[in-house]
């Protein structure tokens, strides 16, 4: 099931207009605007409208992004840059 933004713009100005604004082709139902909304937010884009910047929602209070300019894409916490695979991997040694 396709769905499509018939705005066509997914920049920080119309992020909030584009969710709602998501409908399913096939018959025209919205998509849960609230839940396409609340995922975009999680989206840091750049000046050229494109995504840069992924933050993870699974970590709880750990602040953990995903940036391809910061250790090849993979995830890293967002204060001190420390990689995830890094810390996760004390954690299971330690256990």
């Amino acid at each position: 099931m396709a769905a499509q933004s018939t705005t066509g713009s997914c920049d920080r100005s119309g992020l909030n207009e584009s969710a709602r604004e998501l409908v399913v082709v096939r018959h025209g139902q919205r998509v849960f605007a609230d839940v396409v909304d609340a995922y975009l937010q999680r989206i840091t884009f750049a000046q050229d409208g494109w995504a840069e910047r992924l933050k993870l929602p699974q970590y709880g209070r750990a602040s953990v992004i995903v940036d391809p300019r910061l250790s090849f894409g993979r995830p890293v916490f967002e204060h001190g840059g420390a990689r995830l695979a890094d810390a996760l991997g004390l954690f299971r040694r330690a256990a």
